[in-house]
C-alpha cells in the first residue's frame, strides 16, 4: 500500500471580503455597530483536515508532542467530503505545528474503509517516533500499524504491518506502561475482538511486533438470557473507554452492551501492575484477580464497580474517562431518557450528560447538562458527545443541539437546529456547571469534541464541523482551537414577555402589556445601577399569557409572549458601549409558529424558527446573536416573519461578553505563536486601516486589533510598539522595520503620530472621543477598508 504525504496550507482567517475606499476618522468609527453573521467561534479556528471523522471508542485519537511542539490526530475520510471518492476510506494522521500553524497530513492507509470507527490510536515511543494503530469496523481480523521513521515527523513512515486477531477487530486503544516488562516498558492495545468483547494485544519492542495478550472480560449470549434489561436485539458487546497513568495502571469504564440492546448501567474498574503482574480491581481496590492471559475471562461488566444504575428510562453509554493529579478517575457518559431501549427510532430526543469522579471513598455522580437529540434515525443514542479535559477535572467540552442548562433548541441562521460546542466549568466538584458557548449561531453542526493531555497552562480542543449523516456518510472538517479565550459572559438583563398579571419565569424581569397594547411599548430596567430602556413595537402589538406552563426549565417563558402581525422591532436605548450576546426565545404552546428573520439595521443576523408549535419534545426555540454597541445611540433589532404570519417573542437574555487578555509580555503576539516579532508586525501592515465588520474582539485580535475597538489602525501600532520594545529594548522596532516591505517607511512615521494620539486619548470614554472628533486637528484619520 502506497503513501501520500502532503501539506495543507492554512491561510490566516480574514472572515470576509474587504471593501476599499472608505475614508473616515477613527473617532467617527466609534459610532459604527459591528455584527456577526453566522458560524461564530470563540477564538481563532484552525482547520486541521478538510475531510475526516472519528468515533469515540478508539484512543488516543489526539496527542500533544511537547518535545517537537506538535499536535497530532487521526481521522477517516469519506466520499461525501472534500475530494470525494479519491479520499474515500483514507486513514489520515495530521500534525499541527504549535508555533508556525503549519498543518501536514499523511495518509496512513489509503482507501481502507469509509467508517469513522477506524481512526488510528496514536502513541509517542520513548525514541520520539510515533506509533499508529487502526482497524476496520470488524470486517477484517487485523489491527494495522505503522511507525514513523523520524521523531516529530509525520511525513515519512515505515510500511503498513498487520497483526491477526483471528476475529473481527474494532476500536484500538493503545497505552504504554513504563513499569511493565521488568521496567523496559510494554505497550497494550485494548480492542474489541474475540466474542465482540474487549481483548488485548501486547508489544515488548515498542510496537515493532505484537502478540495476543488475553481477554479483559467475557459477556456472551448466555449471560443475557432471561435478563429483563436485555431488549433481545444485537447483544453481548460491552462499550469500553480507557485511560492510563502511563506507568502501571489502565482505568476503564464500561456498559453491559450497546444501548439499543440493553438498559445499560456504567461500571468502573482498573488494571494495576502488582509485582510485575497485571491485576484487575474494582474502584475501591477490591482484587478481582490477575488479568486473563487467555481468550477466556471470568470477569463480566457487572464484575466492576457500578457508578450509575440504568433502567428502561435511563439507558447509559460511555463517553470519556481521565485521571486527576492524584490518579483518581473522573468520567463522563450520556443517558437516554425518552423511549429508551426502543429500536424503532421513536426515542433519542432527550439525552442527558453526566459526570462523575471518585473521591477516594465513593463515586460522586451528577447530571450536568441536557445533551439534546440523536444525530440521526437508527442510532437513537448517538449524541454530539462529551470531551473531558485530562488536565482539569473541573472543565469539560460538550456538543448539544439544545442549551445545556435550559434545554432550548439552538437555531442557526439557516433556521435549522444545530449542534454547538460549549465549555463547562464547575467550582463544586461537578455538582453544578456553568456553560459558555465555544461555537454559536452556526449553520452547520459541531460534534464530538476531544481534548488531548497537555499541561495545566494549555488546552487544545478539536471537533468535527459539518454534516454527519451516518458513521459511513459524512462531510466534516476536523477543526481545533488552541488556548481559546474565555468568553466571560455577564448577565445584563433577562426579560419574560407576557400579559399584565402573568407569572414570571424565575430569574427573569417582566415586560408586560395588554392584549390591545398601543404601539410602541417601552420599559426601563435597572442594570448595574443604570437604567436600560427597552422598547418593543409592531403592527397589531399584543401581549398574551396562555395560562398554562410547559414542563421544562423555561416553562413559563414558553407560554407568555408578545406578538405583532408580521414584524416586531426591539430597541435598546442607553446601552453601554461594548460587545453583547442576545438570546431570543420563541414558542407558542397552542400553535405552530412563523419563522422570523433577525436583522440589525440592514444586516441579517440569523433566523428563529421553532421545530413544532405544540409541546416540542426538545424545548422552546432560541437563537444567539452577537453585536457591539457604540454606547451613543439606540440599537434596534427587527424580527420579521418569513411567511407573513404573526411574529411571537417569548423572552430574551442579554449578556456582555469579554475576552481574557493575553499576558502582558505577549500583548503583541498577533499570530499566537508565542513570540512578538516581525511576523506580527506584518499582519498589522496587512490589515492597517481596516474596519472589522462582523467580528468580535477575540477574532479581530488576530487581524491586528490590539486595543479591542474592532479597527486596526495607528493606535494598535502604538500598542504593538510598546509590547515589542518592552521585550527587545527601546528603538528596536525601528530596526525591525528594515526587515519588512516598503510600507514600513510609512508605518515608521506613523508610530510617532500614533503614540501621541494614544497618549492623548488613552483615558477618554467613547463619548468624549466622539465629541472631540468634531474639532480634532490631530493627524488621526486615515484611509479605511471595511470588512463585511
Amino acid at each position: 500500500m502506497g503513501t501520500r504525504p502532503y501539506t495543507i496550507s492554512i491561510p490566516k482567517q480574514t472572515g470576509a471580503r474587504r471593501l476599499a475606499g472608505v475614508v473616515v476618522c477613527l473617532c467617527a468609527l466609534l459610532g459604527h455597530r459591528h455584527t456577526d453573521a453566522k458560524d461564530d467561534v470563540v477564538g481563532s479556528l484552525k482547520l486541521l483536515n478538510d475531510n475526516g471523522a472519528w468515533s469515540w471508542f478508539e484512543d488516543e485519537r489526539i496527542i500533544i508532542d511537547p518535545t517537537h511542539g506538535k499536535l497530532l490526530l487521526s481521522s477517516v475520510a469519506d466520499a461525501s467530503g472534500t475530494s470525494g471518492g479519491a479520499r474515500n476510506g483514507d486513514i489520515d494522521i495530521v500534525s499541527l505545528d504549535l508555533q508556525s500553524d503549519q498543518v501536514e497530513r499523511f495518509v496512513l492507509d489509503p482507501s481502507l474503509q469509509a467508517d469513522d470507527h477506524n481512526a488510528a490510536a496514536l502513541l509517542i515511543r520513548p525514541d520520539g517516533r510515533y506509533l499508529a494503530v487502526w482497524n476496520t469496523h470488524g470486517s477484517t481480523p487485523y489491527h494495522y500499524y505503522r511507525i514513523s521513521n523520524q521523531p516529530g515527523d509525520v511525513s515519512n513512515w515505515g510500511p503498513i504491518q498487520l497483526f491477526d486477531n483471528n476475529a473481527g477487530t474494532t476500536y484500538s486503544n493503545v497505552y504504554r506502561l513504563s513499569d511493565d516488562n521488568g521496567g523496559a516498558g510494554r505497550i497494550y492495545n485494548f480492542a474489541r475482538t474475540i466474542g465482540f468483547n474487549p481483548n488485548y494485544n501486547v508489544s515488548d519492542d515498542e510496537g515493532e511486533t505484537w502478540s495476543y495478550g488475553g481477554r479483559l472480560m467475557s459477556w456472551t449470549a448466555a449471560d443475557l438470557q432471561g435478563d429483563p434489561n436485555y431488549t433481545g436485539i444485537d447483544g453481548r458487546r460491552p462499550y469500553v473507554r480507557y485511560t492510563s497513568n502511563g506507568a502501571d495502571e489502565v482505568h476503564f469504564i464500561t456498559t453491559e452492551d450497546h444501548p439499543r440492546a440493553y438498559n445499560n448501567s456504567i461500571y468502573h474498574g482498573y488494571i494495576k501492575l502488582v509485582e510485575g503482574v497485571p491485576v484487575v480491581f474494582q474502584t475501591d481496590g477490591t482484587d478481582l484477580g490477575p488479568l486473563s492471559n487467555t481468550s477466556n475471562s471470568s470477569l463480566k461488566p457487572n464484575s466492576f464497580t457500578k457508578l450509575f444504575a440504568g433502567d428502561a428510562d435511563n439507558v447509559a453509554w460511555t463517553s470519556d474517562i481521565e485521571l486527576d493529579d492524584q490518579g483518581r478517575p473522573f468520567v463522563a457518559f450520556s443517558v437516554q431518557k425518552d423511549d429508551a431501549g426502543v429500536p424503532t427510532g421513536s426515542g433519542g430526543f432527550d439525552h442527558r450528560y453526566f459526570s462523575g469522579r471518585w473521591t477516594g471513598t465513593t463515586w460522586d455522580v451528577h447530571e450536568m447538562a441536557y445533551g439534546g437529540s440523536k444525530l440521526y434515525a437508527g442510532e437513537d443514542d448517538y449524541t454530539g458527545n462529551i470531551g473531558l479535559d485530562p488536565d482539569n477535572p473541573n472543565r469539560v467540552f460538550i456538543s448539544s443541539d439544545v442549551h445545556p442548562a435550559t434545554k432550548t433548541q439552538l437555531i442557526g441562521p439557516d433556521g435549522k437546529r444545530h449542534y454547538e460546542v460549549f465549555r463547562g466549568d464547575t467550582v463544586d466538584n461537578g455538582a453544578t456547571w456553568q456553560w459558555t458557548p465555544v461555537t454559536y449561531n452556526s449553520s452547520t453542526d459541531n460534534l464530538r469534541p476531544i481534548i488531548p493531555a497537555w499541561d495545566e497552562n494549555n488546552v487544545a480542543v478539536a471537533w468535527l464541523r459539518g454534516t454527519y449523516s451516518t458513521y459511513t456518510n459524512y462531510d466534516l472538517d476536523v477543526v481545533a482551537l488552541i488556548n481559546p479565550p474565555d468568553l466571560n459572559p455577564e448577565e445584563v438583563l433577562k426579560v419574560d414577555f407576557g400579559a399584565t398579571g402573568q407569572i414570571v419565569q424565575d430569574g427573569f424581569a417582566q415586560f408586560t402589556g395588554s392584549t390591545s397594547a398601543a404601539s410602541p411599548q417601552s420599559m426601563a430596567f435597572t442594570t448595574d445601577g443604570e437604567d436600560l430602556e427597552v422598547e418593543i413595537a409592531g403592527d397589531g402589538l399584543s401581549f398574551r399569557d396562555r395560562g398554562d406552563d410547559i414542563a421544562g426549565p423555561l416553562g413559563r417563558v414558553q407560554d407568555d409572549f408578545v406578538f405583532a402581525q408580521s414584524e416586531l422591532s426591539l430597541t435598546f436605548d442607553t446601552l453601554a458601549a461594548g460587545s453583547y450576546h442576545l438570546v431570543l426565545y420563541s414558542h407558542d404552546r397552542n400553535f405552530a409558529q412563523s419563522g422570523m428573520e433577525i436583522r440589525l439595521e440592514d444586516t441579517p443576523l440569523g433566523q428563529l424558527i421553532t421545530e413544532t408549535g405544540v409541546d416540542p419534545l426538545v424545548g422552546t426555540a432560541s437563537a444567539r446573536i452577537a453585536f457591539s454597541s457604540d454606547g451613543l445611540s439606540p440599537l434596534q433589532l427587527i424580527l420579521k416573519s418569513t411567511t407573513g404570519d404573526p411574529v411571537v417573542l417569548n423572552g430574551l437574555e442579554l449578556y456582555t461578553v469579554d475576552f481574557a487578555s493575553p499576558p502582558d509580555s505577549l500583548a503583541g503576539d498577533i499570530n499566537g505563536n508565542g513570540v512578538v516579532d516581525v511576523q506580527d508586525y506584518q499582519i498589522l501592515l496587512r490589515y492597517m486601516s481596516t474596519i472589522h465588520h462582523g467580528k468580535l474582539p477575540t477574532q479581530t485580535y488576530a487581524l491586528g486589533d490590539l486595543n479591542g475597538d474592532l479597527v486596526t489602525d495607528f493606535y494598535d501600532l502604538a500598542h504593538f510598539r510598546i509590547a515589542f520594545e518592552s521585550i527587545t529594548g527601546n528603538g528596536r522596532l525601528t530596526d525591525a522595520l528594515h526587515q519588512v516591505p516598503e510600507p514600513a517607511a510609512v508605518m515608521a512615521a506613523g508610530i510617532g503620530i500614533s503614540l501621541f494620539c494614544l497618549q492623548s486619548r488613552q483615558l477618554a470614554t467613547r463619548q468624549v472621543a466622539h465629541e472631540a472628533a468634531q474639532n480634532s486637528s490631530l493627524p488621526c484619520s486615515s484611509p479605511r477598508t471595511m470588512e463585511n
